[in-house]
């Protein structure tokens, strides 16, 4: 959960430096975040044990 908010807040200063403002940037973002952080998270949980 903590890793969402700190994605959350580099993807906003990233865009904020980049100047991007077009809402479909976010859908994509959203997107790519839903397909990597589950197996992100899966391997580190199996890597840990």
């Amino acid at each position: 959960m903590v890793g969402l908010i700190v994605l959350g807040l580099v993807v906003g200063v990233t865009m904020g430096v980049l100047g991007i403002e077009e809402p479909w940037t976010y859908v994509v973002i959203a997107v790519v975040t839903i397909i990597v952080v589950p197996p992100v998270i899966r391997y580190r949980s199996r890597s840990r044990s």
